[in-house]
């Protein structure tokens, strides 16, 4: 397929395909992991809605989620769950606004200057409106990230924000609209349709003026695929890996480990944990979750393991093949 051919054709690095440019031309790591720590600030999100979307009770989270070792935090004012309602640009900007104030106030203390702040949406308008923000606020870094879970489908606009700022960007693939995505399923091969995707928006934004290097590929588990489609998805990932980028994965409290443990999903951060550091092994490097610090000690023990196996090559886990010994993935192949 044309997607493969491209990635197979290109000699990356294991440090270069790790590294993440930000905004304002600063690097960051991505190897081993990182770990992006959610904030949601609406009031319907599937699993803590309007827990967190009084302002300062999302300054204390927005603390709490930092203490515990995430090394991004990751902002989302608009619900993105199967069935949840558009609420526009306006209501988004006036939910973000008094909490950024407080983020950005939040960077100046000390000690907490090292994390890295992403902004959660599908919007252009939005996007710019949070990377310029900070201007108000002596001495602040503008937000570092974007992470559009649409991959730009949702706002052709938002290819021209990023050319000009120039963040780090988690380019996501989301089929349909999260109004619609209920019960909806990706047509056709998903690992195809992905591969294909990942490789017509890297090419386009790079054509707009988004170096590469900016960009992280996230092919968003529960966002218009079902559950074997995720399964399948998971078990590809060092096919997606070999696109020379990044991965980003958010599994954190989906249906998909509902339908596996059974479990509601507040009691599902366990078996994030768990599939996080498996997804480790596999290519992930970015980990977006509820609880942070069950990922991050999963990580660090699972790292440890491949570290111990790999200590000329710590990055060798990226060519994995699909399959394994997780009854989990191997049911998909059988």
């Amino acid at each position: 397929m044309e997607a493969d051919a491209s990635a197979a054709g290109r000699p990356e690095s294991a440090d270069r395909r790790d590294i993440l440019r930000l905004s304002g031309g600063r690097t960051l790591s991505a190897a081993p992991f990182l770990v992006a720590g959610i904030l949601n600030i609406t009031s319907d999100s599937f699993s803590d809605g309007g827990r967190w979307a009084d302002p300062d009770r999302a300054a204390e989270r927005a603390r709490q989620i930092l203490r515990e070792g995430a090394h991004i935090l990751d902002l989302g004012a608009e619900s993105t769950r199967p069935g949840a309602a558009d609420i526009g640009p306006d209501e988004e900007r006036r939910r973000l606004a008094p909490v950024l104030d407080r983020i950005f106030a939040l960077r100046a203390e000390d000690g907490a200057s090292s994390f890295y702040l992403s902004i959660d949406t599908r919007r252009a308008q939005t996007a710019a409106y949070a990377l310029g923000a900070h201007a108000g606020h002596t001495g602040a870094r503008p937000a570092d990230m974007i992470n559009d879970i649409s991959g730009g489908a949702y706002d052709p606009a938002m290819d021209e924000v990023l050319a000009t700022c120039k963040p780090a960007y988690v380019l996501g693939h989301c089929p349909v609209p999260p109004e619609n995505m209920r019960g909806y399923a990706c047509p056709g091969d998903v690992v195809d349709v992905l591969l294909d995707w990942f490789t017509t928006r890297l090419t386009a934004l790079v054509k707009a003026g988004l170096p590469e290097e900016c960009v992280c590929l996230d092919p968003c588990i529960g966002f218009g695929k079902s559950d074997a489609q995720a399964l399948r998805i998971l078990a590809s990932l060092p096919r997606f890996a070999a696109l020379g980028r990044p991965l980003y994965i958010g599994i954190s409290r989906k249906s998909l480990l509902g339908a596996t443990t059974g479990l509601p999903a507040e009691r599902r951060d366990a078996a994030a944990a768990a599939l996080s550091a498996l997804l480790l092994s596999r290519g992930a490097r970015i980990h977006r979750v509820h609880n942070v610090e069950y990922c991050l000690s999963a990580l660090k023990t699972a790292y440890a393991v491949l570290a111990a196996g790999n200590p000329q090559e710590p990055h060798a886990a990226l060519d994995a093949r699909p399959g394994g010994a997780c009854a989990l993935f191997r049911a998909v192949h059988e």
